[in-house]
């Protein structure tokens, strides 16, 4: 088994757990000493709705692109069910996964990785 797929099968037990959309967050970076520019995306899915002291899982995605979304207001009051598919084997530049969310297919993209948190 891949590091790829140890990542993915392990974000996909916590996810069982926190299926909430609390935020996202589409943010630019850039590198000082080349210029270069990309986005990263933050997402934080809570176990419940309102629960404010409940813990956390903050979702990193990193050098994001061909983001897609849709139906923004009701995101709130639905749980969100995230598909991570590797992609590493499509020879496709910077790209390593693809990000779904399958439930009410409210947004899509690519990224070169990810990484995810537990928040108190």
């Amino acid at each position: 088994m891949t590091d790829r797929r140890v990542l993915i099968s392990s974000f996909y037990e916590h996810h069982k757990v926190f299926r909430f959309l609390e935020s996202i967050n589409l943010y630019r970076c850039a590198d000082d000493f080349s210029e270069a520019a990309w986005f990263n995306l933050d997402i934080v899915l809570s176990k419940d709705l309102g629960y404010e002291r409940d813990k956390k899982l903050l979702l990193r995605f990193l050098k994001v692109a061909d983001f897609r979304a849709e139906h923004f207001i009701s995101w709130a009051w639905n749980g969100v069910y995230l598909e991570i598919f590797d992609m590493s084997t499509c020879q496709l530049e910077g790209v390593k996964y693809k990000v779904v969310e399958a439930e009410l297919d409210l947004f899509s993209f690519y990224c070169e990785s990810f990484e995810f948190e537990i928040l108190s």
